[in-house]
Protein backbone atom coordinates (compact mmCIF):
# COMPACT_ATOMS: atom_id res chain seq x y z
CA UNK A 1 0.00 0.00 0.00
CA UNK A 2 0.51 3.57 -0.52
CA UNK A 3 2.74 5.27 2.55
CA UNK A 4 2.27 9.37 3.45
CA UNK A 5 5.14 11.23 2.22
CA UNK A 6 6.46 8.45 0.44
CA UNK A 7 5.85 10.22 -3.26
CA UNK A 8 3.09 10.49 -5.95
CA UNK A 9 0.85 7.10 -6.35
CA UNK A 10 0.43 6.03 -10.28
CA UNK A 11 -2.91 4.14 -10.03
CA UNK A 12 -3.36 1.09 -11.79
CA UNK A 13 -6.34 -1.04 -13.09
CA UNK A 14 -6.18 -4.68 -14.87
CA UNK A 15 -10.11 -3.94 -15.74
CA UNK A 16 -9.40 -0.46 -16.83
CA UNK A 17 -11.07 1.54 -13.82
CA UNK A 18 -8.08 3.51 -14.14
CA UNK A 19 -6.63 5.22 -17.13
CA UNK A 20 -3.18 4.36 -16.86
CA UNK A 21 -1.50 2.37 -19.39
CA UNK A 22 2.37 1.31 -19.46
CA UNK A 23 3.41 4.40 -21.65
CA UNK A 24 2.29 7.11 -20.22
CA UNK A 25 3.77 5.30 -16.41
CA UNK A 26 6.84 5.54 -17.90
CA UNK A 27 6.72 9.31 -19.11
CA UNK A 28 5.36 10.16 -15.76
CA UNK A 29 8.25 8.16 -14.16
CA UNK A 30 10.88 9.48 -15.80
CA UNK A 31 9.21 13.22 -15.26
CA UNK A 32 9.42 12.52 -11.76
CA UNK A 33 13.08 10.92 -11.54
CA UNK A 34 13.93 14.16 -13.45
CA UNK A 35 12.57 15.77 -10.51
CA UNK A 36 13.86 13.59 -7.66
CA UNK A 37 10.17 12.58 -6.79
CA UNK A 38 9.74 9.48 -5.63
CA UNK A 39 7.09 7.42 -7.31
CA UNK A 40 4.59 4.82 -5.48
CA UNK A 41 2.33 1.89 -7.72
CA UNK A 42 -1.09 1.57 -6.64
CA UNK A 43 -2.54 -2.14 -8.07
CA UNK A 44 -6.68 -2.26 -7.40
CA UNK A 45 -7.45 -6.04 -6.14
CA UNK A 46 -9.11 -7.55 -9.10
CA UNK A 47 -11.74 -9.22 -6.52
CA UNK A 48 -12.65 -5.62 -4.87
CA UNK A 49 -14.11 -2.64 -6.58
CA UNK A 50 -12.64 -0.11 -6.73
CA UNK A 51 -11.21 2.96 -9.13
CA UNK A 52 -13.10 4.02 -11.60
CA UNK A 53 -12.27 7.44 -12.94
CA UNK A 54 -14.08 9.50 -15.34
CA UNK A 55 -10.85 9.39 -17.04
CA UNK A 56 -11.65 5.83 -17.91
CA UNK A 57 -14.73 6.57 -19.94
CA UNK A 58 -13.08 9.48 -22.01
CA UNK A 59 -9.78 7.12 -22.75
CA UNK A 60 -12.72 4.95 -24.63
CA UNK A 61 -13.48 8.42 -27.00
CA UNK A 62 -10.13 9.34 -27.58
CA UNK A 63 -6.72 7.80 -28.10
CA UNK A 64 -4.37 9.54 -25.83
CA UNK A 65 -2.22 7.27 -23.82
CA UNK A 66 -3.23 7.92 -20.29
CA UNK A 67 -1.82 8.17 -16.65
CA UNK A 68 -4.16 8.43 -13.34
CA UNK A 69 -1.77 9.52 -10.31
CA UNK A 70 -2.66 11.27 -7.10
CA UNK A 71 -0.93 11.39 -3.74
CA UNK A 72 -1.99 8.66 -0.58
CA UNK A 73 -4.11 10.11 1.52
CA UNK A 74 -6.67 8.01 4.74
CA UNK A 75 -10.34 8.70 4.75
CA UNK A 76 -11.00 9.66 0.99
CA UNK A 77 -14.22 11.56 0.53
CA UNK A 78 -13.65 11.87 4.29
CA UNK A 79 -14.23 15.55 6.51
CA UNK A 80 -11.18 14.44 7.80
CA UNK A 81 -9.29 13.78 4.85
CA UNK A 82 -5.41 13.33 5.67
CA UNK A 83 -2.40 13.66 3.12
CA UNK A 84 1.26 14.14 3.74
CA UNK A 85 3.01 17.65 3.16
CA UNK A 86 5.54 16.46 1.34
CA UNK A 87 3.62 14.51 -1.40
CA UNK A 88 1.15 17.89 -1.96
CA UNK A 89 4.56 19.68 -2.61
CA UNK A 90 5.73 16.57 -4.98
CA UNK A 91 2.98 16.45 -6.91
CA UNK A 92 3.18 20.48 -7.73
CA UNK A 93 6.65 19.32 -8.69
CA UNK A 94 6.16 17.21 -11.29
CA UNK A 95 2.94 18.53 -12.41
CA UNK A 96 4.77 21.93 -12.87
CA UNK A 97 7.91 19.59 -14.83
CA UNK A 98 5.27 17.23 -17.02
CA UNK A 99 3.74 20.68 -18.39
CA UNK A 100 6.51 22.93 -18.89
CA UNK A 101 8.91 20.24 -20.77
CA UNK A 102 8.68 18.96 -24.66
CA UNK A 103 8.68 15.08 -23.92
CA UNK A 104 9.45 12.74 -27.01
CA UNK A 105 10.06 9.04 -27.26
CA UNK A 106 12.93 8.09 -29.65
CA UNK A 107 13.52 4.43 -29.52
CA UNK A 108 12.49 2.52 -26.46
CA UNK A 109 13.73 6.01 -24.50
CA UNK A 110 12.11 9.06 -22.92
CA UNK A 111 13.45 12.33 -23.76
CA UNK A 112 12.42 15.56 -21.38
CA UNK A 113 13.31 18.77 -22.65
Amino acid sequence: SPVLNGGIVIKHNASQKYTTDAVAAAVIKTVADACGVKTQNFYNRADMLGGSTLGSIANTKVGVSTVDIGIPQLAMHSAVETAGAKDVCDMVQVVTRLYSSEISIKGQKIVIN
